[in-house]
């Protein structure tokens, strides 16, 4: 029986340093992806107490105190993302008899685990009532070491999960309360060092506070991170919103003998408004392929007055909108594209269309943005209605085409 229990020791132990292995190597694969810019510190430390309840696996005559003193954690986690993390803890936890109403031991456990994190209060927006408040989820899997008072110490598997709720102390600091289970798998013997139950199952419950620190040159921690971000891209698609209907209430005495401008007009507004609502619910990766689609889209135009090269003053916000978008994707480029109304000669309207791409292409580059992304070209008059004027405005323009 020695022989058997001290090859299942030895068992175990290969099996904790097979988890400590791959936890090392999940938290290093992270971390290559940490060295891309981030507006926001991805990994922290924690380090928290508090109590605990052993609620299986005893002998006749013993139980654990309710609550048991004490556990205590520290644990380093990597948020690939504000949605979802791993952290990688140690926990110690010791247990000693109900005064009164059990036979007196002490026992001890010491453990590690690597467990999933998902920040709940980003999944179910939290930042929508509140900027101090956040919850996590997580789950994962254990080993542990019991010193229970037999002759043999206890190693055992353990499934483990819980929430941690958060409270903003400041930038880089979070209190923390965390309520925690877990399932010892193959324990041999009780706490009180007994022969323990026939499924050899031991259960903990634990609870704890404590203070998080995160790590890194920003002033902002992974689990807040959506106060600005998303907010600020919400916010520009808004005002093209805006500005689109605008022109739609603006004209609306102008265009009456032009009901189908009107309507494509229309349908550009209803179209980014269904794309606004939806951008709520999409994953942080798609937001920069879903702008440069509202770009390639047309529903950014440079507007020019007739016979002219000046950019209307109420254009002026989309070519900043541009090169905001080129500064944070500085791997993408852009095509200008100068168009004319028809009236004048073919020869005349394409030097004018080429000439009013030109005079945008030096706000970019005014502005920052190097010559070599971008480029220009000329079309010449665009196909209308010769009888709208409102139809002749909105053919003096320049397009914009995003690629990479």
């Amino acid at each position: 029986m020695y022989q058997l229990l001290n090859l299942k020791n030895k068992n175990m132990k290969k099996e904790f340093l097979l988890i400590l292995f791959m936890g090392l190597l999940t938290i290093g694969v992270y971390a290559q992806d940490d060295i891309k810019t981030c507006d926001y510190n991805k990994w922290s430390i924690d380090i928290g107490a508090g109590l605990n309840k052993a609620y299986r696996s005893f002998d006749n005559g013993y139980m654990s105190a309710t609550p048991g003193l004490w556990t205590g954690t520290v644990g380093v986690r990597y948020m690939a993302n504000e949605y979802f993390g791993v952290r990688a803890g140690l926990g110690y936890s010791s247990f000693d008899e109900k005064d009164g109403e059990s036979l007196p031991f002490d026992s001890h456990e010491y453990d590690f685990d690597i467990q999933g994190v998902s920040n709940m209060g980003r999944i179910m927006n939290f930042h929508n009532w509140t900027k101090t408040f956040n919850l996590l989820a997580h789950y994962g899997l254990g080993v542990g070491v019991g010193d229970f008072g037999a002759a043999d110490k206890d190693w055992y598997l353990y499934p483990v999960a819980g929430l941690t709720g958060e409270v903003k102390l400041s930038k880089r600091i979070v209190f923390f309360a965390d309520i925690s289970t877990q399932a010892n798998l193959y324990q041999e013997h009780g706490f009180d060092g007994g022969e323990g139950n026939d499924s050899n199952v031991g259960g903990v419950y634990k609870g704890t506070v404590g203070l998080s620190f995160s790590l890194g040159k920003q002033n902002k921690r992974a689990d807040f991170s959506y106060s600005e971000k998303k907010d600020a891209q919400l916010a520009r698609l808004n005002d093209q919103i805006r500005a689109l209907s605008s022109k739609v209430n603006d004209n609306s005495n102008k265009i009456k003998d032009n009901t189908n401008t009107t309507d494509e007009l229309q349908a550009d507004v209803d179209e980014l408004t269904k794309k606004v609502n939806s951008f709520g619910n999409m994953p942080a990766s798609d937001y920069v392929d879903m702008t440069a689609e509202l770009i390639n889209n047309g529903f950014l135009n440079i507007y020019f007055d007739f016979n002219s090269t000046s950019v209307e003053s109420s254009s002026t916000k989309n070519v900043a909108f541009l090169k905001s978008y080129m500064e944070k994707n500085p791997d993408s480029k852009v095509m200008l594209t100068g168009y004319a109304d028809e009236r004048g000669t073919n020869e005349y309207n394409q030097k004018l269309s080429k000439k009013r791409s030109d005079v945008v292409a030096k706000l970019l580059q005014n502005s920052g943005i190097d010559a070599s992304k971008i480029n220009v070209e000329g079309r010449g008059e665009l196909s209308i209605d010769p009888n709208s004027s409102y139809a002749r405005k909105m053919a003096r323009k320049v397009t914009f085409t995003i690629s990479k």
